[in-house]
């Protein structure tokens, strides 16, 4: 069953969700991303500063990194009178409404000109927050519904911190370990991300680490818990990987010292078949190390160690906009 993450997708005037898609893409088999959020970039002729944008989320669609769904209506039913889903569409509605609400009634200023430089910023960063939690909360509506309808598991990334409870244990553990996955530098390239992820040795520790995410999900354990030995086992994992990697330099050193001195007397005495056994004798070594990697503690989030290492993170505020950046919408015919 898939691991699915439903994005909700913002057109800026700079490419900011680049950093997050990069990010999620290390720990989701795909990323869904609603067609109607991407009209800007597809549809018509595209402004030259959304180039890069464009040409970048193509590359993905191609890549199968990201999946676009159309946007459908029937999210908003509730035929099973689901309480979360009512609490998030009574939420959605209540963030919409600030959109909505006349001058008037939010402020006795009506021109731009009443306010100071300080209110204006806070208006702006008000605005971006209302505009992140509706997109957030319409994403957990996708995902509740692209769950019942499909045989794979979809999840919502979320900006802000929701109102409305997550109930789902699953999510709420993929949530915190996604909280240890790193946000790759600006300058790394989507091919160094998508070679990673193919890389055999890692997708076995991707797969481990989903499991472990299966398992513990349907225990008993409470999610405090869970991130209790989750904590414990990355710990462990970074100890125990750190003398393994001595040993793995120290037992590489020695095959190396003893194949090259049985390969180059049994080259300068002419046999070759010496040279050829003196060369296989390096095999089991390496097995050997291979198989003590394999029974370390904590080889079931071993993914989120190694991912940890290949790439450098940055921390990045999820909804404070730089004042020059700008939320792009296509204008109304």
């Amino acid at each position: 069953m898939g691991k699915n993450i439903v994005y909700p997708f913002e057109t800026f005037s700079e490419f900011l969700d680049e950093p997050y898609l990069k990010k999620i893409s290390l720990l989701y088999d795909k990323i869904y991303v609603c067609e109607a959020s991407l009209s800007l970039l597809f549809e018509g002729s595209t402004p030259e500063y959304l180039n890069y944008q464009k040409t970048t989320m193509e590359y993905l669609i191609d890549k199968k990194v990201i999946e676009v769904f159309p946007y459908n209506f029937e999210k908003f039913d509730n035929p099973e009178n689901n309480k979360t889903v009512n609490d998030i569409q009574l939420e959605l509605k209540n963030v919409l409404s600030n959109f909505s609400l006349p001058n008037s009634k939010k402020s006795k200023k009506v021109k731009l000109s009443d306010y100071t430089p300080e209110e204006i910023e806070k208006l702006r960063q008000e605005f971006f927050f209302d505009n992140f939690l509706a997109s957030d909360l319409s994403a957990r509506l996708d995902a509740i519904y692209l769950s019942k309808k499909t045989n794979d598991d979809f999840y919502p990334f979320l900006r802000i911190n929701p109102t409305t409870p997550i109930e789902n244990k699953k999510a709420n553990v993929i949530n915190l370990i996604l909280g240890d996955i790193p946000e790759p530098e600006p300058g790394t390239p989507w091919e160094a991300i998508l070679d990673y992820k193919s890389d055999e040795e890692i997708r076995n520790k991707y797969l481990a680490l989903v499991n472990w995410i299966n398992k513990v999900s349907k225990s008993e354990f409470d999610v405090n818990e869970i991130k209790d030995e989750y904590d414990y086992l990355l710990s462990e994992y970074n100890r125990q990987y750190k003398i393994h990697k001595l040993k793995s330099r120290n037992s590489i050193i020695e095959v190396i010292i003893n194949m090259g001195t049985g390969l180059l007397t049994s080259l300068g005495s002419g046999d070759f078949v010496g040279a050829f056994k003196s060369i296989i004798k390096a095999e089991p070594a390496r097995i050997k190390l291979m198989e003590e990697e394999s029974k370390l503690l904590g080889r079931e989030v071993g993914y989120v160690y190694h991912t940890q290492n290949k790439f450098q993170s940055r921390e990045v505020n999820t909804f404070n906009v730089d004042k020059n950046v700008q939320l792009v919408r296509r204008p109304l015919k």
